[in-house]
């Protein structure tokens, strides 16, 4: 056990000092508290420099995307359209049951597009990938601004274990070079808030 929690505080402080290289603020969430996380953390009225450039990590719990999660993501979303600016942009990502971009690069403020997406996962993906959580990084350093305040957050469904069923789609999934599993990224994020308080104390 004491090994298993080293080699995720050393996975932990990797993902850590990659995204300070590029100044890219990562943060992990539980779906139920995503809608208190937004309004202390996001507001229009607050003055800054910069515009907000968000990557959010979108669990997809079914293929048919029919669940009580996706009810609170879009009404999160509803508070966050109001909270941001028009040139702030946000990117989604679901990852679990489907792995795919959602929402790239858009404004906030084309709320019924980004909710259309929502009520209709499965037909908005246009490509499959294998893992969602990497895809979620390769994007946010991808496409990093240095005129932005670049985050990634990542939303964690409340049901502990998310089934991930396969799906009969023919579109074309992309073969990319898995840096690491997807099981071993959610572990590191969910574990890592728990990690950091074990060595502080």
């Amino acid at each position: 056990m004491k090994q298993l929690l080293a080699s995720l505080f050393v996975l932990f402080v990797v993902v850590q000092v990659k995204s300070q290289e590029k100044q890219i603020f990562t943060k992990s969430v539980q779906l139920e508290a995503l809608i208190p996380f937004i309004v202390n953390t996001y507001n229009a009225k607050r003055e800054r420099s910069k515009y907000h450039k968000i990557t959010f990590l979108v669990p997809i719990s079914s293929v048919d995307n029919i669940d009580r999660n996706m009810v609170i993501v879009k009404q999160s979303f509803r508070l966050l359209s109001s909270r941001l600016q028009e040139n702030d942009r946000i990117t989604l990502v679901g990852y679990s049951a489907i792995n795919g971009i959602l929402v790239n690069n858009k404004s906030p403020k084309a709320l019924n597009e980004i909710l259309l997406v929502l009520n209709d996962v499965k037909s908005n993906i246009s490509r499959i990938y294998k893992d969602g959580i990497q895809l979620g990084y390769d994007l946010s350093e991808n496409t990093y601004d240095d005129d932005a305040i670049n985050s990634l957050v990542m939303i964690r469904a409340s049901n502990s274990s998310i089934a991930i069923k396969k799906t009969n789609s023919n579109k074309k999934v992309k073969k990319e070079k898995k840096k690491s599993s997807s099981v071993v990224w959610m572990t590191l994020i969910g574990l890592a808030p728990e990690i950091i308080s074990a060595l502080k104390n």
